[in-house]
Parts: structure tokens; sequence; C-alpha cells
């Protein structure tokens, strides 16, 4: 099981014109642009909550892996303080305006 996108972290600006969030796929890789209509104040607000969901998507597959692994085949593992840590930061980052 392997993510198949661009690897690494993903991170997110704003481009101050146009309407448009970028989303920086590192180290020359390219970028994804998401639009919005510039001037609608709850417009903006849901296109920077979907800019960071996808801005997440190689943590969250990492995080999502983690606890597939952690319940295949049975098994449960309990998490440590740092996991739960982890998916309570991710959590918040992707919800936080």
């Amino acid at each position: 099981m392997e993510f198949k996108g661009t690897k690494g972290k993903w991170s997110l600006s704003e481009v101050k014109t146009n309407g448009r969030l970028m989303i920086d796929l590192g180290e020359l890789k390219g970028y994804i642009d998401v639009w919005y209509y510039d001037g609608d104040t709850i417009i903006k607000q849901e296109a920077e909550a979907n800019a960071k969901l996808i801005a997440s998507a190689p943590e969250m597959f990492e995080l999502l892996k983690m606890i597939y692994l952690s319940f295949g085949g049975g098994r449960v593992i309990t998490f440590s303080d740092k996991d739960i840590e982890d998916i309570e930061q991710l959590l918040t980052k992707i919800t936080t305006l």
C-alpha cells in the first residue's frame, strides 16, 4: 500500500490576486491551484477549507495507513501518545480556518 501522489509535505499559500490558492507539492514538483470567486467571503472560506484538505492528503494517507495496519488481521495495537497527538494535530490543521 503506497501513496501514488507526489511524495513529501505539501504546503498551502494564498496568491493575493485573482482569488487563487496554491498548494505547493514541494521540491519543484509543481502546484495545485484552487480558485474561488474573489470577493465572496463564504466561498473563500470554503475554498481555503478544501485547499487545506487537499494539501494534507499525504499526511492523511500515512495516518490512515498506520491505523489500518494496526487493526489488520484481527490484531489490535495500542496507539502511542505520539500517534494520538499526530492525529489530533492533523484534524486541527484541516478544520481550522
